[in-house]
């Protein structure tokens, strides 16, 4: 693909209220809309109080997803990106529907963290809406609410709080009564969440305030009905609509301009959201965006952005913050892709085993024994922008197992990864340490990798150069019975012997 190309593209939004899709062509630096769909499929509204999903929930999203499948039509997994938010994130059984969506939807779904939720979430608000000023930028979902501060297309803070309309309605508007102890109730659960980010974000401040999201939509066109010419929301606005939803007493009588029966449902809960926050970030006034995550998709997908990888700024932060040697990861990494290259040819893979190379260090500052099992654990636990949440479980997979022993060994299940091509990373990392564990800038000689079936690997090496390295010799013989406890042959193959 090139920017001479008209290219169509598809973002999906699997939100916890509603299901988004956006298709559009991009040609020479612009995009033209061709499709936009919408579901409400209450995704939150079937999570249990044990966070599993129920079976109706799970129906409602694959009957939208296969709806979506046909908008599709037969555009290849490269021009298509499909993210799921809040709901999946938290449901102990969302394996279950991420498995059972491959049935009608064949594109992959990944599950993203609230801070890639909201680093999104900004990548298409600052792209749509171009300045210099500092900004804040919230969106309030079903299940959770964002909050960013950045400059121009730069974040500088990221937060995402577990308080979203859906789940906030089910929990303090039972029944859908509409009383001021409910409405108390919602606003004192949203300022406790925003206590964690009230300080800092007001010590960052910010010139501007810009809200997103199918809440704070609804909330402007009530205030355009009943204020004329007038578009900002402001407190006192916030609490004449709250007075009104009171006088309502049930969600059921409550009638709004402009804002249709399906968002009247959750509209008191994110009205209580909207109204904690202002209050607790003293926030003056805040302007509409109608671009949000799936427009932070598009641009990311666009051919020819010419934008750095997220995740490798990611990388580079995380190994600055836990002062990873750099020439040695820089080694093990450039040994690693050097090596999977010559035995499976993808650049997404590629590019995660040279992450992992960089990163498999990371818990060197906790304690050298046991470092794979202290790297692993930082990996899995950080906040890795750019990574969506299989991507950063197959970095501390990887890392967890790229030393010692595999009797243990033990593959998570992943839906966007087959366990072959784990496998074959995790064994590719092992061979790129131990070649390097001197952590010295020597000359290894012409190393080659081959697959001779599914699970048996060779590395070749002169004889001669093995003779001569004798403690590496040991290390790769050793690696061989090491890779044998978890049923991979590995075979050194000895040049020139």
């Amino acid at each position: 693909m090139t920017e001479e190309q008209e290219v169509p593209l598809v973002c999906v939004d699997l939100g916890s209220n509603s299901f988004h899709l956006l298709k559009a062509s991009h040609f020479k630096g612009a995009f033209r809309i061709l499709n936009k769909a919408k579901e409400r499929v209450r995704l939150a509204e079937g999570l249990s109080d044990n966070y599993e999903l129920t079976d109706a929930a799970m129906a409602r999203g694959l009957d939208c997803l296969a709806k979506f499948r046909e908008i599709i039509g037969n555009l290849p997994a490269s021009r298509v990106r499909t993210v799921a938010t809040y709901t999946l994130r938290r449901a102990s059984n969302g394996d279950a529907f991420l498995k059972a969506a491959k049935a009608v939807y064949p594109y992959p779904i990944e599950v993203i963290s609230g801070a890639e939720e909201a680093r999104l979430i900004y990548h298409g608000v600052s792209h749509t809406q171009p300045g210099n000023d500092s900004r804040l930028v919230m969106d309030i979902g079903g299940g959770s609410t964002e909050f960013i501060i950045g400059r121009g297309l730069e974040t500088r803070r990221l937060a995402s709080l577990g308080m979203g309309c859906v789940s906030f309605q089910q929990r303090y508007f039972e029944g859908g009564k509409l009383s001021d102890s409910a409405f108390n109730k919602a606003e004192t659960a949203a300022a406790q969440e925003l206590e964690t980010i009230e300080q800092s974000y007001k010590d960052e401040g910010w010139q501007q305030a810009i809200g997103c999201s199918g809440t704070i939509k609804a909330v402007q066109a009530c205030i355009q009905a009943k204020w004329p010419g007038e578009s900002a929301i402001t407190l006192k606005k916030l609490k004449a609509l709250r007075k009104i939803c009171q006088q309502a007493g049930d969600v059921a009588k409550l009638k709004l301009p402009a804002v249709n029966d399906e968002r009247i449902q959750v509209f008191p809960a994110g009205l209580a959201i909207l109204i904690a926050s202002f209050k607790a970030l003293s926030i003056e006034a805040l302007t509409f965006s109608d671009a949000a995550l799936r427009e932070g998709l598009m641009f990311q997908m666009a051919p020819g952005a010419g934008h750095l990888d997220p995740r490798d700024r990611t990388t580079l932060a995380l190994a600055a913050q836990y002062h990873v040697d750099r020439p040695q990861a820089m080694r093990v990494r450039s040994k690693a892709t050097r090596l999977f290259s010559q035995v499976k040819k993808d650049r997404e893979l590629e590019a995660l085993l040279g992450w992992a190379a960089e990163l498999h260090e990371v818990g060197l500052q906790i304690n050298f024994h046991g470092i794979q099992r202290h790297s692993a654990y930082i990996l899995e636990n950080s906040d890795l922008i750019g990574f969506n949440q299989e991507q950063q479980l197959l970095l501390a997979t990887l890392v967890r197992y790229s030393r010692k022993g595999l009797k243990q060994f033990a593959l998570p299940r992943f839906n966007l990864f087959n366990d072959q091509d784990a496998m074959l990373m995790l064994r590719v990392l092992r061979l790129s340490i131990l070649l390097h564990r001197r952590r010295q800038n020597l000359r290894l000689p012409e190393l080659t990798l081959s697959l001779t079936d599914d699970k048996t690997l060779v590395l070749s090496c002169p004889a001669i150069w093995l003779k001569r390295h004798e403690l590496v010799s040991a290390d790769l013989h050793q690696e061989v019975l090491y890779q044998a406890q978890a049923g991979w042959p590995l075979v050194i193959d000895a040049k020139g012997a």
